[in-house]
């Protein structure tokens, strides 16, 4: 069914919950519209709506009372656009001087068994995200020994590659061992690399984090 244009607009803020103000309704191809506010009169656009139509003021109120004497800039106001944080060059900087594990193998005899998991803080913000692994070895005692704990080297962050460095580094870490981890992706692919002659692994690597599958295929070269 075919809507008139402004209907279509209208259809448009049910469906999406979008509020279109005068000032851009003026400019869209057969509509005729004041640019006035229609709650309050006076010139309408998203930076007038959020910070200063009195109509809605009682609904800006807690946000002010938030905010205390703090000023947020009109890009804020109008787009949610926040400026960029000003350590966020150096904490990027950081991430990127982060060294990759220092790998040894364990002078370990008969088989081992390892745990490995990885994790991500603020996985939805990728500038601000930062992720880690671990990689736990159980001993026959019934204790535990931390083989290696640490962050994840780069501005890539997320929990699979955290998971991918983990079972990494459990891998080069002993010539014999069952390792434990419960991300299926990490661990079919992986397996499915171990299967290869390694001369091949490296031809064979999948596009999204292909950095850190080649960093594991170099660590695992003697492993089949």
């Amino acid at each position: 069914m075919k809507y008139p244009l402004a209907e279509q607009s209208l259809l448009l803020v049910q469906c999406t919950g979008v509020t279109y103000t005068r000032d851009c309704l003026s400019h869209a191809v057969g509509l005729e519209v004041s640019r006035a506010c229609p709650l309050c009169g006076q010139d309408d656009s998203r930076l007038h709506r959020a910070k200063f139509c009195e109509v809605v003021a009682d609904l800006r109120g807690p946000l002010l009372s938030f905010l205390g004497d703090r000023e947020l800039p009109a890009h804020t106001w109008a787009y949610g656009l926040w400026d960029e944080p000003a350590s966020l060059r150096d904490w990027q900087a950081d991430a990127c001087a982060l060294e990759w594990p220092f790998l040894v193998e364990a002078p370990a005899v008969g088989r081992q068994f390892v745990f490995t998991d990885g994790s991500c803080l603020s996985p939805r913000s990728p500038v601000l995200s930062i992720s880690g692994g671990s990689v736990i070895l159980a001993k026959n005692t019934g204790k535990y020994e931390v083989v290696w704990s640490g962050l994840v080297p780069g501005l890539e962050q997320s929990s699979y590659r955290a998971e991918l460095l983990a079972i990494t580094v459990a891998l080069a870490s002993f010539s014999c061992v069952t390792v434990f981890c419960d991300n299926f992706q990490v661990v079919t692919y992986a397996a499915k690399l171990l299967k290869m002659p390694a001369r091949f692994r490296c031809d064979h690597l999948p596009e999204e984090h292909k950095d850190l599958w080649r960093y594991f295929c170099s660590c695992t070269q003697l492993r089949a």
